[in-house]
């Protein structure tokens, strides 16, 4: 039996507004926001044995901000290995298009003029970014991950690229998709 998982979800963005945005610090964009969407997935098997794959869609329906549409759509995709009992390895890509907003340089003026002042939180920034990871199990409880990621193409945002390294730890000796945790 091949393993499917499809999940709708819904999500509401409330901004925390004790903290501010200086420079090129832009910690948020202070939006309120609802965000509609699904994860889906399946595991490939028997054709592929131990492969899986998954990605989630997200259409995010953002207040606007100084009469901009801010909404976007975000599609993030996962096609995973479980090569060994304890190695997975991960292949990742991510897209986002933002279908209103601010185009840099073109729509505001220089350092000093309102539009400077918010314009992180107001760019119709688009991209694609491809990566890859890995993570290891050291035993039942504890995993060490290890990924990159970086941009391909990009719209009216940065390019970015960087090295994510983490430890998980469960709780649970619960349910587990990997064979190492059954």
């Amino acid at each position: 039996m091949i393993a499917r998982m499809r999940t709708p979800f819904v999500s509401v963005a409330v901004p925390d507004q004790l903290w501010e945005a200086s420079e090129q610090m832009a910690t948020g964009r202070r939006l309120f926001g609802l965000l509609v969407g699904a994860n889906a997935g399946r595991q490939l098997g028997p054709v592929l044995p131990n492969v899986y794959i998954q990605g989630r869609y997200s259409y995010a329906i953002l207040k606007h901000f100084a009469g901009l549409n801010l909404n976007r759509s975000n599609l993030d995709t996962e096609l995973g290995w479980m090569a060994t009992r304890r190695l997975t390895l991960r292949l990742l890509g991510s897209w986002q298009k933002t279908y209103g907003g601010l185009r840099a340089p073109i729509d505001f003026e220089g350092p000093g003029t309102e539009q400077f002042e918010f314009h992180d939180r107001v760019l119709r920034a688009s991209y694609f970014r491809l990566g890859g990871a890995a993570t290891y199990s050291l035993n039942k409880s504890f995993d060490i991950n290890v990924g990159y990621d970086g941009s391909v193409s990009g719209l009216n945002t940065l390019a970015v690229d960087g090295i994510a390294i983490g430890l998980s730890w469960r709780f649970s000796r619960g349910s587990s998709i990997s064979k190492f945790h059954e």
